[in-house]
């Protein structure tokens, strides 16, 4: 016992050496995706085992990957989703996931009922079992090799989507195929709608209410960092298991909308140091639970179970790619055309490429072929077919994916960003030369000092020379302002962590900064959006508007008169705090961009544009003063309480900092 206890131990503590190398060496190896050499070195660690006779006694249940793993990979893909992004493609993601999902289902199943002779229940089954996707290991390559963020997160959004319907769907089918009586008759389908509709709303309110009360609950522990990521874990395991057992809804819409709700609306309840302590705990838990996932689909695999029926497993595999490619397509086709989607960007061509090709089968099926009773006749066919379609579309799909990037010329970074990262290190090279001019010449030499600035001169007269290559009006023009847009950014989410502005001001400047750079980066995202030119939104028609609905309301409702004051004060206070914000960002931008119009006055074109940049905040800022002054001169009392309620949140801010 305790020989066996020791070895398992000592693989333990191997496991998690082998895939720390593992990872890194992916990450230079951009050929072979983490998650394929993972099953790869499960392969090898199984013939190991056997060869050598070591006793092992590790072994995943579906269980534990399905009610533990699970959980916490969808937390930690969902907690990081920006829900404004989330929202500008969401009806073409729900569609993908839903329709788009039916659609495979029923291709996979009339392909397996004509060729494999199977019973259309049972093919129906499979198609459900099947259908899911798990992009994981496509969405680490687009980031190592910079394809569109858009498409990745459409890619992830589509996949946590399709796996909470693929597995409503197998629970509603499986509910029907595995039973003493599979007729379908008219009963039984009002149910299977009813049970539908249920576990699928259900689900998406169980998941708003918890995303609510914990965010309640953070915002009183917003400095205890381990408190709040403790309980974060609790509740990301503990909703999963509510959700499924007690109310008998799907676990996994309703973490994946917990996890956004709490990813976007309780990260600013909590301070900076414990947001960026979970963030990094997060990321921890999901390398690790997606290497546990991985290494044992093959560590443990029985590979005897592919002998004697390839022509099965060759028709099933046939029929996934067959139906993925044609709901991919399909799908796009509709949410590119249609009115519904006209708010939304359209999906390129080349970008269905890569969401057909890039549709890995992962967690899901495995979990869901495991969960069949083994007393069911078609048990060992579904496993086998299940087992045959995750490793050919991980091994092949995930080893040819790259290639696909590259002849479709996503991999290549936009030229904008290499303008801005030439731009960056010109501004840091430029930062470090002023450190050094500050350093005591008696701590070190002056021929020293002299010599280290000499180098960083030089690096920047290189970095000068490509970046004016590079420059042109328009490209220049965007990336300027992209870079405007990120200043404000960073700006604004000092003024948040300091307590000078609300939540409610965070968000609104927030999603305003988020519309602007996808009217800069994706032009089409801007058609029939009230976009001024540059990405400009006004805002004090709006602001107008809702003094103007309370004044009608408290007209029509005059018992509730007090109330509706209150409401104004508050609108007034947030626009206050608003226009602030945005002269104070305004500000950082013109004091940033005056430094760089000094390092690159030698071309022309870039100095025009800077200057454009200048101009315009000088513009918004003289604009937004008088707006202010317009709204102080009116409401002065509002003005005093607003200056009372910043100067105690920055006081409580420096206190609990």
């Amino acid at each position: 016992m305790e020989h066996t206890i020791t070895i398992t131990s000592l693989f333990i503590a191997f496991f998690l050496l082998v895939i720390s190398f593992s990872y890194q060496l992916t990450s230079r190896l951009s050929f072979m995706p983490y998650t394929v050499l993972l099953l790869v070195i499960g392969l090898i660690a199984q013939y190991i085992s056997k060869t050598f006779g070591f006793d092992i006694h590790l072994n995943v249940s579906h269980e534990f990957i399905y009610y533990f793993l699970l959980p916490l990979l969808l937390f930690e893909s969902a907690f990081h989703i920006n829900l404004h992004q989330f929202k500008l493609q969401f009806k073409t993601i729900s569609f993908l996931a839903t329709f788009g999902l039916s659609v495979s289902i029923f291709i996979v199943s009339v392909i397996l009922a004509t060729f494999l002779g199977l019973k259309w229940e049972d093919a129906l089954l499979f198609g459900a079992i099947i259908s899911a996707t798990d992009p994981i290991a496509v969405i680490s390559m687009f980031k190592s090799l910079g394809a569109p963020r858009r498409l990745a997160l459409i890619a992830d959004g589509e996949s946590m989507l399709n796996d909470a319907t693929a597995v409503i769907a197998f629970r509603l089918i499986s509910a029907l195929v595995i039973s003493e009586n599979t007729s379908l008759t008219t009963n039984q389908t009002l149910i299977s709608i009813g049970t539908f509709l249920y576990v699928f709303f259900g689900s998406i309110i169980f998941g708003v209410a918890l995303g609510y009360i914990f965010t309640k609950i953070m915002q009183y522990l917003k400095n205890e960092r381990v408190l709040v990521t403790s309980i974060t874990v609790a509740s990301a395991l503990g909703s999963f298991v509510i959700a499924e057992f007690f109310f008998k809804l799907s676990g996994v819409i309703s973490l994946v909308i917990f996890a956004i709700i709490l990813g976007n609306f309780g990260k600013t309840k909590i301070s900076a140091n414990v947001k960026k302590f979970e963030e990094e705990l997060w990321e921890f838990f999901a390398f690790v639970a997606v290497s546990i996932v991985f290494f044992f689909a093959t560590f443990t695999i029985d590979l005897s179970i592919f002998a004697g029926n390839a022509y099965g497993i060759f028709i099933a595999i046939i029929a996934t790619l067959f139906a993925r490619a044609v709901s991919v397509y399909i799908s796009c086709f509709i949410t590119n055309r249609f009115k519904f989607f006209s708010d939304e960007p359209n999906i390129p061509i080349s970008w269905q490429h890569i969401l057909n090709w890039g549709g890995l089968r992962g967690v899901i099926p495995l979990v869901l072929v495991y969960s069949l009773p083994k007393n069911y006749p078609m048990y060992d066919t579904m496993l086998t077919f299940t087992l045959g379609v995750f490793l050919f579309t991980l091994f092949v799909n995930g080893l040819t994916i790259r290639s696909l990037l590259l002849s479709l010329g996503l991999h290549l970074p936009k030229k904008e960003e290499e303008i801005l990262l030439e731009e960056k290190r010109i501004y840091d090279l430029e930062e470090a030369k002023s450190v050094i001019r500050n350093i005591y010449k008696d701590e070190v030499e002056k021929s020293i000092l002299d010599e280290i600035e000499c180098k960083l001169s030089d690096e920047q007269k290189e970095h000068k020379k490509h970046l004016f290559k590079l420059s042109k009006g328009k490209t220049i023009a965007r990336c300027l302002q992209i870079q405007s847009l990120e200043i404000e950014r960073n700006c604004l989410d000092k003024l948040f962590e300091e307590g000078y502005i609300s939540e409610n001001v965070y968000y609104d400047f927030d999603v305003e900064l988020d519309m602007q750079e996808d009217a800069l980066e994706y032009p089409e995202v801007s058609q029939g959006r009230a976009y001024q030119m540059g990405g400009l939104i006004p805002s004090a028609t709006s602001f107008k508007n809702q003094i103007e609905k309370l004044k009608t309301l408290m007209s029509k409702l005059p018992f509730a008169k007090n109330v509706f004051k209150r409401s104004e004060e508050e609108i007034i206070k947030e626009r206050i705090s608003l226009l602030k914000a945005r002269i104070i960002t305004s500000k950082e931008v013109i004091n940033y961009f005056k430094k760089l119009l000094d390092l690159l006055k030698d071309n022309n074109i870039v100095k025009k544009e800077i200057r454009k940049i200048i101009s315009t905040q000088s513009k918004l800022i003289l604009k937004n003063e008088n707006y202010l002054e317009e709204i102080i001169r009116e409401n002065p009392k509002v003005y005093s309480s607003y200056q009372k309620k910043v100067a105690y949140a920055l006081i409580t801010n420096k206190k609990e900092t």
